[in-house]
């Protein structure tokens, strides 16, 4: 859309003109000066005259008001602007604001043709007095008593003009000289909703859930572009279409690996610039480990408790520490009988004993969960009607040789027995006599799993330890 311009004299008109603003300047008498300017049946020798109205300024020479009864009994004098046949002339000395749109030429008496003439990069008349020359200007249309139209001036830029009276000398009430200004570009805009998006703690390997940025553009030329940078770019992902007029933007967080992310989203449109600071941190993924899928307990006696079997477990990245618990047809021939796992360690152990209460092979589940994850011991006995086992499989934990079974440096027994202690592969690596509350320095021996034995109370006694 463009604007077109229309001043009269110091009031200012607005019409509309092929669904344009328009405005226009009309000289006049009143709007050059009065007679202070223009004198009275005075030309004043060609000097030239000058006047402004709002920030255009004009020129004329030979021009002055009419005298009493000029052209006619009706006109009184200093009412009508008289030109000077051949010599007259009236044009603008400041550009218009706009490109020449039309001239009309209102006249008085006997009308006598004028000519037009444009240009578009300086006056057309200079100020030099008694020279009424026209240069650097075309002439517009033909000459005419009555102006020129939008017809004659189409596709045209003149934001000069210079009207030159031909032969006779003539009378105007007034001459409206039409411009179009055009519409200042509107200023382009671009905005995006959020300046920072931070994403909740999420699994390497993972993706969050999208979040969404709005873009918002205002008279831009194109679509607005974006794209990520920084060091953890690669750990974010944008996705969406955007238009001249914005649109929506999804963010994810996929982290490759554990630990804090950041990147910058950039959206661009010309020279404007968006950007959006984007972070997160990546979780390692949980873990849940344990040293064995399967205990198998030897031979136990109906009504008795086997020695202790050992899981280690081990566990990282999660809350807390794991949950367990014996499932099963036979789960209650097994029991957790002590438990180091811990909320602040990362490692732990259960101690599980068979302790059947009928005779027959006996199955259950051990089972450990955290975090999602879910490990699995399989756990197997048979128990006996008989105690005519081998020494090494005896187990009477009912009454105990051994008082801590998870062992720093020293061993320290419950009761009197010569006691042996074997390591997993059946070799005796320590020997001792020892009675209630004596203390065996095992220091020497490498961390790992190790079997008392012994006798107490007539009883064999057998006992596995971890020398940690």
């Amino acid at each position: 859309m463009k604007k077109l311009y229309s001043l009269f004299a110091a009031v200012v008109m607005t019409v509309a003109v092929n669904a344009q603003t328009t405005k226009s300047v009309t000289i006049n008498v009143s709007s050059i000066g009065g007679t202070d300017v223009l004198k009275t049946g005075n030309y004043d020798g060609g000097a030239e005259r000058q006047w402004s109205s709002g920030d255009i300024s004009f020129g004329g020479k030979a021009i002055t008001s009419n005298a009493n009864k000029q052209p006619g009994e009706v006109n009184s004098a200093g009412t009508l602007i008289q030109m000077q046949a051949s010599n007259g002339v009236i044009y603008n000395t400041t550009a218009l604001p706009g490109r020449l749109v039309s001239v009309t030429l209102n006249y008085v008496g006997s009308a006598k043709e004028s000519t037009l003439w444009g240009g578009s990069e300086s006056r057309l008349v200079n100020d030099v007095k008694a020279n009424y020359n026209i240069s650097g200007g075309t002439q517009i249309g033909s000459a005419s008593t009555s102006g020129w139209t939008s017809s004659d001036l189409e596709n045209t830029t003149y934001t000069y003009f210079a009207i030159k009276k031909g032969a006779g000398a003539s009378y105007f009430s007034s001459i409206e000289i039409v411009y179009e200004e055009s519409t200042p570009p509107a200023t382009p805009a671009l905005a995006v909703d959020k300046t920072s998006l931070e994403f909740p703690q999420t699994l390497v390997g993972s993706t969050s859930e999208a979040q969404t940025l709005t873009v918002t553009g205002e008279n831009l030329d194109a679509a607005p572009a974006y794209e990520l940078s920084g060091a953890d770019a690669s750990d974010f992902a944008v996705s969406g279409t955007l238009a001249a007029e914005g649109g929506d933007l999804s963010v994810t967080f996929a982290p490759s690996s554990a630990g804090a992310k950041t990147a910058t989203l950039t959206v661009t449109s010309g020279s404007l610039t968006q950007t959006v600071a984007l972070s997160g941190e990546g979780k390692a993924l949980p873990v849940l480990t344990v040293d064995t899928d399967s205990l198998e307990f030897p031979e136990t006696v109906v009504g008795q408790t086997s020695t202790e079997k050992i899981v280690e477990v081990d566990w990282a990245n999660v809350s807390g520490f794991p949950t367990y618990n014996i499932t099963g047809e036979n789960a209650d021939a097994f029991n957790i009988v002590d438990s180091e796992l811990k909320v602040d360690e990362t490692g732990g152990y259960l101690y599980i004993v068979f302790e059947p209460t009928t005779a027959g092979a006996k199955t259950a589940t051990l089972t450990l969960a955290i975090d999602g994850i879910t490990k699995t011991v399989a756990l197997s006995g048979t128990g006996v009607e008989d105690s005519s086992l081998s020494v090494g499989d005896t187990h009477t934990v009912k009454t105990g040789l051994v008082k801590n079974t998870l062992v720093d440096n020293v061993l320290v027994f419950t009761a009197k027995s010569e006691v042996n202690i074997y390591n997993f592969s059946g070799q005796t690596v320590k020997t001792a006599s020892v009675s209630e509350n004596t203390a065996v320095d095992v220091t020497g021996l490498p961390k790992g799993v190790y079997i008392v034995t012994g006798v107490v109370n007539g009883k064999n006694i057998s006992q596995r330890i971890i020398k940690k």
